[in-house]
């Protein structure tokens, strides 16, 4: 009997780190002290934070994904890219409403808080079906048009093309969002490809702030 090995999945990880990331930023919005204005400027800043990463994500996807998937299946990334046009317009409009909650005067906040609440969960509802129709219907595209080898290679130009000042944007709820065993086999990966120091840096950075005594323990032998 032979059993198929699973294709290469460019999605899996970074879509569980960005809808991690979406849901920690709608449960901020609606919990945050609207009377406080130490609470809401760090809300506002943990928003502008996340939509860098949605602008780099999205950025990165039509830079390096639909574009080879173009050349190699004309028309094969059109789905995708009528979805990232209406995500630019989303962008857009809650930018606006981050910059109207951060003027707004405490008589009006509650109002702009609440705006940009519903705003987002809207756009975040609709992103979850996008980065559904992603890891289905663009998947299948792109392990029909390219190997295995080849979807690894625009991976790690994604990768690489990151700035590094935008890096623990991505890599945090990327960590956050796996399993202890995905969590740990990532981080086995990462130490073999990085220099000590950074990858030292990552642990103490990333990875501690955001795991259980219990796990740090079992990672004793990645931070040795």
């Amino acid at each position: 009997m032979t059993t198929t090995q699973p294709r290469h999945d460019m999605y899996s990880a970074i879509h569980k780190g960005i809808r991690y990331a979406h849901c920690q930023q709608l449960m901020h919005l609606s919990n945050f002290d609207i009377d406080d204005d130490v609470a809401r400027d760090a809300l506002i800043a943990s928003m502008r934070r996340h939509m860098v990463l949605c602008h780099g994500h999205l950025h990165h996807e039509n830079e390096h994904i639909h574009t080879a998937l173009e050349a190699r299946s004309p028309g094969a990334s059109e789905v995708a890219e009528e979805g990232h046009v209406e995500h630019e317009q989303s962008f857009a409009e809650i930018e606006n409403l981050i910059e109207a909650l951060a003027k707004a005067p405490k008589s009006e906040r509650a109002a702009a808080a609440r705006a940009l609440y519903r705003r987002f969960a809207l756009f975040m509802a609709h992103d979850f079906e996008h980065m559904n129709e992603e890891e289905t219907i663009l998947q299948t595209a792109l392990q029909y048009a390219f190997t295995d080898a080849e979807l690894m290679e625009i991976e790690h130009r994604i990768v690489t093309s990151i700035p590094a000042e935008e890096v623990p944007l991505s890599v945090v709820p990327m960590l956050c969002a796996m399993h202890p065993s995905d969590r740990r086999a990532t981080l086995s990966g990462m130490k073999q490809g990085m220099p000590p120091e950074a990858f030292g840096g990552v642990m103490e950075g990333m990875v501690r702030p955001h795991v259980s005594d219990r796990e740090w323990a079992q990672l004793s032998d990645l931070r040795g």
